[in-house]
């Protein structure tokens, strides 16, 4: 009634006054929105776009729970928002109708709201790929917030150099201050800190990129035997190469010697193929049958390969390790599997600088993504599943 009756823009009521779920509201929906009530909250409006996201989001039930404010206008004229027990709902006709809650809604308080620099929102809080950080992006840059590093704002060319570096699924990782201004250039630099590195910004340098060095360790830490060679033979017994190419020293390869094991069998193992600072790697590793011949003859061919893909690595730098440097080694990897015993499996593969950083940084927190596999073999010859693991040191 205080609105205009059947007057106001809400119309007339198309339900009674009814219950919400949890017992305690009550609501009546209008032609042209409802009116939600709770003795906390007291009555309250909601309608148009805000009213639609909130629906959409489970209405009451959802985690952003009852409005307590009706739908006001911003003071710009044209934005419009609830306030809700758990979170808000900003809309303009540009950006939509956006949800914002908890730290990143309070940092985002802080500065202003949407009469900051940072505008209004253009998504919702959404969640990152490691399931840990949550962010919203808004007109004028982003918020990102995880448990570690708490909210801070990253904007203009920080904010894209870091896009550019992957976001914080790079080598920087999430952000650990909001943009900051740095010391000894007269107020103009600018400069953001990061999980990895920092990102400093000039008017004449423009956006430079510096990373903090990482090490880490590649862990190799036993393997399963997943199906056994069909053969009748006593001496099909599996035994494995394994060893990192880099383009820094070279890393001594792990041979296992032939082992006897059944399917189903689990052989644990501790070997350290790679310790050093974080960079790209190619991992190898062969597996063959002991039917015939020295096992230990292939050793040295293993290593020889290990040091040409030292070599080629060398001859690349940063991101432009490609593909062919791989190919050349698993070439080199077919011949040595070409004479002899059965080759059982054989696989090459490039680990990149930020993928070991992330999985350094995912052992850290207890995440066994950091863990992986690798399964190679065939049912004619055996079948295993290879573990390794990656740590920071």
């Amino acid at each position: 009634m205080s609105l205009g009756g059947n007057q106001s823009f809400l119309g007339a009521p198309h339900t009674d006054e009814l219950g919400c779920p949890d017992g305690v509201g009550r609501f009546n929906h209008f032609q042209g929105g409802s009116i939600y009530w709770t003795p906390q909250t007291g009555a309250q409006v909601i309608y148009g776009l805000i009213r639609e996201k909130w629906a959409s989001m489970g209405w009451e039930t959802s985690f952003l729970g009852y409005p307590v404010t009706d739908e006001l206008g911003c003071p710009d004229g044209v934005g419009r928002f609830n306030h809700f027990q758990g979170g808000s709902i900003y809309w303009t006709p540009n950006t939509g109708a956006q949800v914002i809650y908890g730290s990143i809604r309070d940092k985002w308080a802080s500065m202003g709201w949407e009469t900051s620099f940072l505008g209004y929102p253009v998504t919702d809080e959404l969640g990152c790929p490691d399931g840990v950080g949550r962010f919203n992006h808004f007109q004028g840059g982003s918020i990102y917030w995880t448990p570690n590093t708490g909210a801070h704002f990253v904007i203009g060319a920080i904010r894209d150099a870091w896009a550019s570096q992957g976001w914080e699924t790079g080598s920087l990782g999430y952000p650990r201050s909001d943009e900051l201004v740095t010391e000894g250039t007269n107020g103009q630099g600018r400069h953001s800190i990061f999980e990895g590195g920092e990102i400093h910004w000039t008017p004449a340098g423009g956006a430079k990129v510096k990373l903090y060095q990482t090490n880490i360790e590649i862990w190799f830490s036993g393997f399963r035997c997943l199906d056994e060679s069909n053969e009748w033979s006593a001496s099909d017994e599996p035994y494995m190469f394994l060893g990192v190419s880099t383009s820094g020293q070279a890393q001594t390869p792990h041979e296992t010697g032939v082992i006897e094991v059944d399917e189903g069998d689990v052989i644990r193992s501790a070997r350290r193929l790679y310790s050093g600072i974080a960079e790209d790697v190619i991992l190898a590793v062969v597996i063959r049958e002991n039917d015939e011949g020295d096992p230990h003859a292939f050793s040295g061919v293993f290593r020889s390969i290990l040091e040409l893909g030292n070599t080629a690595l060398k001859a690349k730098t940063g991101a432009s390790v490609p593909g062919e440097v791989v190919k050349l080694i698993s070439n080199k990897l077919s011949e040595l599997v070409g004479a002899g015993d059965d080759d059982v499996g054989r696989r090459a593969e490039l680990l990149t600088k930020d993928h070991l950083i992330r999985m350094a940084k995912q052992a850290e927190s207890g995440d066994p993504v950091a863990d992986f596999t690798w399964d190679l073999g065939s049912g004619s010859e055996g079948i295993y599943r290879l573990y390794f693991f990656v740590r920071k040191i």
